[in-house]
């Protein structure tokens, strides 16, 4: 039998109970006796049941856990990132809305529930993006899970569908000449510096002055306050010399963001060189030309891999389906910095 009682100097309900013959007390994490009574109601049902160890605090409907997933991960992730799980996480709370209208509750969801709406969405959208979508998922319900909201994650063990790796896609040595000869001022030293170090998108977006190293010729990747790269390590990369000259003619005054403020959008500003240009190319193809053309130079793979910031070769070896035969003794100058 477990029962609930205040205690002095805390403003919630706390439950005292026995499992097994040891006893435990437990803050219920809420201030109303109702409220109480019924998570006490709860854990005697899941004493009786032997899951007395799966206890869930608090009941939460699935528009209220919505909002503290929100908070959740606006605190620990980036602005990208939310806006990622923000949107699946509504896309799928909407099916379940439609489809399920007596799934009320986050810790209602079940399994199957996730399997059919996978299968639903794989109806109008790509494997890519249904995988992306499922991994969201698992992390709306694993933060569930964790703030004691659900006794566990329906979503694991259901797996992602295999997709097919298509090959890199990388600029040709004419793109690479028309970019470079077009590109001017701090966009011409950001392209350099990408085609030179594959560094990704938030890399380059988040690089500070103090993270150069112009006496030995090297580049950071620093894990900063609000922002850390994909991998969440620090790495150093060489700096080559064409990217070198292009920083250093840019005169940098103080330890300020390079390029701009972290928050800007690459994928608008390049959009608008490459329709300009007459280019088809994207941020992301920078790193797999930095890539594609390395390998093309001789460096090792595992060089490539560090490079990068692979946690797994297995993610480098896609490089290898298509190497380049580099024609231009120029353009061959630009990869060959690693030597």
């Amino acid at each position: 039998m477990a029962s609930i009682y205040k205690k002095d100097g805390s403003p919630y309900w706390w439950i005292c109970y026995c499992v097994e013959g040891n006893k435990r007390d437990k803050s219920l994490k809420v201030r109303n006796k109702d409220a109480a009574i019924r998570l006490r109601n709860k854990l005697e049902e899941q004493i009786a049941l032997g899951e007395a160890g799966l206890f869930v605090q608090d009941e939460k409907s699935i528009d209220e856990f919505t909002l503290i997933f929100t908070d959740y991960i606006s605190k620990r992730n980036s602005a990208g990132t939310l806006d990622r799980y923000s949107r699946s996480a509504k896309l799928f709370t909407g099916y379940l809305k439609k489809n399920h209208p007596d799934v009320r509750m986050i810790s209602s969801i079940r399994g199957q529930h996730i399997e059919q709406y996978i299968t639903y969405r794989r109806e109008s959208i790509c494997i890519k993006t249904a995988n992306n979508e499922l991994r969201a998922i698992k992390r709306f319900l694993n933060v569930a899970k964790q703030l004691n909201y659900a006794k566990n994650n329906p979503a694991v063990g259901i797996k992602e569908v295999d997709e097919a790796q298509k090959p890199p896609s990388y600029y040709t040595e004419d793109d690479i000449k028309l970019i470079l000869e077009k590109a001017g001022g701090k966009l011409k030293a950001m392209i350099m510096l990408l085609l030179q170090t594959g560094m990704r998108k938030g890399e380059i977006n988040n690089l500070e002055w103090s993270d150069i190293d112009f006496e030995n010729k090297t580049v950071s990747i620093n894990i900063k306050e609000g922002w850390s790269p994909k991998d969440k390590t620090y790495r150093r990369l060489p700096l080559y010399e064409e990217s070198h000259k292009a920083l250093t003619e840019l005169k940098p005054e103080g330890n300020g963001y390079i390029f701009g403020k972290p928050d800007r959008h690459l994928d608008r500003t390049f959009k608008k060189f490459f329709d300009k240009i007459g280019v088809k190319g994207s941020v992301r193809k920078f790193r797999d030309t930095y890539a594609s053309y390395s390998l093309a130079c001789g460096m090792p793979l595992q060089n490539l891999k560090d490079n990068l910031g692979h946690s797994d070769i297995r993610t480098t070896q896609i490089y290898l389906q298509v190497v380049p035969r580099i024609k231009s003794e120029g353009i061959k100058t630009l990869f060959n910095g690693w030597k």
